[in-house]
């Protein structure tokens, strides 16, 4: 084996291509703090991991891709002429003009992608509040309560629509018009705040993740305000357009559950689900522009990004000359084509994060759940301490992207005796999801595996052997 072979198949120490990255930006003058990613961390310095909204270029990011989203459906309320940068909504006198005329056919398909909605509207919720959910989400008092309002605000609205229409053809547009005041009452009290707060912690590509979330949250919004100002002649029309707006998760996840069905592009199964949601119901909602200003809104983003991640690395525009064995890695790559050169790494976070004891694939059924919870344990206990420290805690709350100071108050729930660490105990009983996951997803894999087996096996072809990302069912 040739060397540029070895290095690409052992890449060096973190310490060593932190340290590669260090020299080359010294060379240049520069003393900014190098970043190298693994999975969905960031570290800094070789100390301590960082979740990706953490970054000051991605909550710059946020704010420009927001910005962008809310002025792209501003100028959607006010047709073509824009009356005024921003005004209310419910100010807007283009949104209460007539409808445009619609053929029966395109009404037709609308009414029929509406009811295709609700029929998964039955498996998404009994999903959601039969199975449990991803640990990231329980870890924590603040983001359980979170959750538990979000999949209420998301339950209620389900059950809006078919209230609306027995409103709108049993008691006329006043009653429908009083199931839509509702139905925004509780949007934009808990599903729009919602939503923009578990949108920081999104799996898979976050810096594709992110913006369409963004932009997806910003239409739900301008299709609730328009909703509101409708005419008696729009109301459906505008009910519709706000019921496929909602539905872009619904759509998501029937998408995650065929490319999980057929074990389909695992690395990049959840982000992929989002787009063809997105693509899916925004067009049919909001005309087909909607997913074209989706895509600009994801690119808006990343220039963004880009233009603002200094902590990344040199603000010089030239590229950074490292070695052969840190190019191998493909750990960091150069952005100067865009913006200021900057060292970047792979922005992906995957729902496993670092929680997969690899032990568990080989003796997962033969074990005891203590077994099971211990092989966990001993994962995330990287010092070998016997407990899990308030770091290391850390390390796996940022593998899900959620921010490095969401230990300490995870911490503070489970540590009982206040040892300030997790032990075994206090891990098995307190924080059961996050083992009870890792081996779920161990089991999940599995299964898929062995059906993919089968069917190759009966076809006289040979079963591969494949773990992708992204497959459990809690993801």
């Amino acid at each position: 084996m040739n060397s540029a072979a070895s290095s690409a198949s052992h890449p060096p120490p973190l310490s060593t291509r932190a340290a590669a990255i260090r020299a080359a930006s010294l060379a240049r003058g520069t003393s900014s703090a190098p970043l190298v990613s693994r999975g969905g961390e960031l570290r800094t310095n070789d100390t301590e991991s960082r979740a990706f909204i953490q970054l000051r270029g991605a909550r710059t990011a946020c704010v420009v891709a927001a910005a962008f989203s809310i002025l792209v459906h501003t100028l959607l309320a006010h047709g073509v002429v824009v009356g005024s940068f921003w005004c209310p909504l419910s100010l807007c006198a283009e949104m209460c003009d007539e409808p445009a005329a619609l053929t029966d056919s395109l009404r037709w398909q609308r009414r029929v992608l509406a009811a295709i909605c609700l029929m998964l509207d039955f498996g998404v919720i009994a999903t959601h509040w039969l199975m449990p959910v991803h640990p990231k989400f329980v870890v924590v008092k603040s983001r359980r309560r979170v959750m538990r309002a979000h999949l209420l605000s998301g339950s209620l609205q389900c059950l809006g629509g078919p209230a609306f229409f027995a409103a709108l053809y049993g008691g006329g547009p006043a009653a429908a018009r009083a199931v839509c005041v509702a139905l925004a009452a509780v949007g934009f009290g808990l599903h729009v705040p919602g939503a923009l707060y578990l949108l920081t912690s999104a799996f898979g590509a976050v810096r594709i993740m992110i913006p369409g979330f963004l932009y997806a949250t910003s239409a739900y919004a301008y299709s609730l305000g328009k909703l509101l100002t409708a005419t008696d002649a729009r109301l459906e029309h505008d009910f519709l357009s706000y019921w496929l707006v909602l539905h872009v998760y619904a759509m998501n996840r029937l998408v995650f559950a065929l490319l999980t069905r057929f074990n389909l592009l695992a690395s990049a199964r959840y982000t992929l689900s989002i787009l063809i949601g997105l693509a899916i119901a925004m067009p049919a909602a909001l005309g087909w522009a909607s997913f074209a200003f989706c895509v600009c809104a994801i690119v808006v983003f990343n220039l963004a990004f880009l233009a603002a991640a200094d902590e990344a690395g040199s603000r010089h525009r030239a590229p950074l000359a490292l070695p052969p064995a840190s190019r191998a890695t493909q750990d960091v790559y150069s952005a100067s084509g865009f913006s200021n050169a900057a060292l970047l790494p792979r922005h992906f976070v995957t729902p496993e994060g670092l929680v997969v004891a690899p032990a568990l694939a080989a003796a997962e059924r033969s074990l005891s759940p203590r077994e099971r919870a211990r092989l966990v344990f001993d994962k995330l206990d990287t010092s070998g301490d016997g407990t899990i420290s308030k770091a290391e805690l850390g390390e796996l709350l940022v593998s899900w992207g959620l921010p490095r100071s969401d230990a300490a108050a995870c911490l503070a729930e489970v540590d009982g005796d206040r040892s300030g660490a997790i032990g075994f105990d206090e891990f098995f009983h307190q924080l059961a999801p996050v083992w009870e996951f890792a081996c779920a997803v161990v089991s999940s894999n599995a299964s898929v595996e062995a059906r993919l087996a089968r069917l190759l096996l009966s076809g006289g072809g040979a079963a591969p052997s494949h773990r992708g990302t992204g497959g459990s069912p809690a993801a």
